[in-house]
């Protein structure tokens, strides 16, 4: 058996994201440190991957916007070739907690996918986006079996084993309704 910490990386696909990176990466080392970061620049025309550059982090740049589900595919290869044990996944516009991060861990070790969740609300987001969201979380429930609350949720937690035994193929970001 293997006695070594388990290795955690987060994962933050980022296009033109300048304005809430910095931000976004200080809360996540104060929050579970240490623990690396790998930012995928998904073609931004802002100084996102100078400034993660500059914050220390790993990145991995897009020429072009590829989409969501494209630069998660590459932040899981570049995970799985690693080795990492544990992989989270948050978007990099601040709509989930990164001090939530804590509560995943707890669940670390049982092979399973976490699933953060949002406040879905239409005081927080346009009406056409909460009603997709909210119908899209329905489906994913029925045909699943399970409740899934925020199906589009960027914040998740990943355990590397089982994330080797899945198989989406879209890029953009009906990716994660595919997970």
């Amino acid at each position: 058996m293997n006695n070594s910490p388990a290795r955690t990386i987060v994962l933050i696909p980022a296009f033109n994201a300048a304005c809430y990176l910095e931000e976004l990466v200080v809360r996540v080392r104060n929050t579970i440190p240490p623990v690396d970061i790998l930012v995928i620049n998904d073609g931004s025309a802002d100084d996102t991957g100078n400034i993660a550059r500059s914050l220390n982090c790993n990145v991995l740049t897009n020429e072009k916007n590829r989409g969501k589900g494209y630069s998660l595919k590459r932040g899981f290869a570049y995970s799985l070739k690693k080795n990492y044990d544990y992989l989270i996944t948050i978007d990099a516009d601040l709509q989930h907690l990164p001090e939530e991060m804590k509560a995943f861990m707890n669940y670390a070790g049982n092979g399973s996918i976490s699933i953060g969740t949002r406040e879905l609300s239409m005081k927080k987001m346009p009406l056409p986006r909460w009603l997709s969201n909210n119908l899209t979380s329905l489906l994913v429930s029925i045909f699943g079996g399970k409740v899934i609350r925020d199906s589009q949720s960027g914040f998740r937690m990943f355990d590397l084993k089982t994330l080797k035994k899945m198989r989406a193929v879209s890029n953009r970001f009906d990716f994660e309704s595919e997970l």
